[in-house]
């Protein structure tokens, strides 16, 4: 082990304990704040700046690009659903984690393949597998409208190669052809890959982001995989990220209260003046937001949802 990957192999095992011991999204976050998954195509959406990739994003792509087709000599589990990449990745994390483990197992056999044809192959030769179901979280913020969200989720894999992080993703698929058959993969699960990318930039405070490996393997053949890693990202996939304020701490939410007053956001209008002022938070009367006059803090928290936040005095 080098001495740079025996560092960077510290520094994640670090971050991992540091995260396990802080995590947001089971705290108490104001209900204003909206958590997000990584792996739910419905919230990536927002980090997209595209639906579909055209032909010259595409072709950006492939100059960046390394794939290859490899057949293993040990078949693992097969059939539809999703039951089978569950299977698929349990036995990877083990043939991962516990590389000395007993070889029982026909699926035990067939994820501790993909594991060393991985490490021999041409496009990702001496890729060394650093953790596994590595979780990751980060807040992301409007630059616009101010809007706060926390992305929180685990990533399959992370390794090392080259002197970088590789974000790793197993994909048990139908493979025929998988990148030249699926046009919208790279969309579909770059951009899952990209987001855990920019959460450990984020957290490792790197310079670049990590590289991305994707390994779809066939549940229909149970023995083919068509791993691709990618070494660049076109701005085109990138610009939308950069829309957003990222951080690790929850930012500030004022900002976030100001908007939802001054342009009329506030959800109950039995409790609220359908027309408050317009006038920046700092200054708005509290009498002027609400039509009872009577109106408790209590009341003034859960309309912004901060329903977990309390007022206090101090002594």
């Amino acid at each position: 082990m080098s001495e740079k990957l025996k560092v960077d192999k510290e520094r994640l095992d670090k971050l991992k304990e540091d995260i396990h011991l802080y995590n947001p999204a089971k705290d108490e976050i104001p209900s204003c704040i909206q958590v997000l998954k990584p792996s739910s195509a419905k919230d990536t959406a927002m980090v997209k700046n595209f639906s579909k990739i055209c032909n010259e994003v595409r072709s950006k792509f492939d100059s960046n690009t390394q794939r290859s087709f490899i057949q293993l000599e040990e078949k693992g589990v097969t059939g539809s659903g999703t039951e089978v990449g569950k299977i698929w990745h349990r036995h990877l994390k083990n043939a991962i984690d516990n590389p000395g483990r007993d070889l029982s197992s026909q699926n035990d056999k067939a994820a501790n393949a993909v594991i060393n044809q991985l490490k021999s192959e041409t496009i990702v030769k001496g890729i060394e597998f650093l953790q596994t179901e590595f979780r990751l979280y980060g807040f992301m913020q409007d630059k616009e409208s101010s809007e706060i969200f926390l992305w929180n989720g685990n990533a399959d894999a992370i390794g090392w190669l080259n002197g970088n992080y590789v974000i790793v993703e197993w994909k048990a698929v139908d493979l025929l052809n998988f990148w030249e058959k699926n046009k919208d993969a790279y969309n579909k699960y770059v951009h899952q890959c990209l987001i855990y990318g920019k959460l450990l930039k984020l957290h490792l405070k790197l310079s670049k982001l990590p590289e991305i490996l994707i390994v779809p393997i066939s549940n229909q053949s149970g023995k083919d995989i068509h791993p691709t890693i990618f070494h660049e990202f076109p701005q085109e996939c990138t610009k939308r990220l950069d829309d957003f304020i990222w951080s690790v701490k929850m930012p500030n939410i004022n900002k976030m209260i100001n908007k939802i007053l001054v342009n009329d956001e506030v959800v109950n209008d039995e409790v609220v003046n359908a027309n408050p002022p317009k006038e920046n938070l700092d200054d708005l009367k509290i009498r002027k937001l609400f039509k009872d006059k009577d109106t408790t803090m209590r009341e003034l928290l859960d309309e912004l949802g901060l329903q977990f936040f309390s007022l206090k005095i101090k002594e």
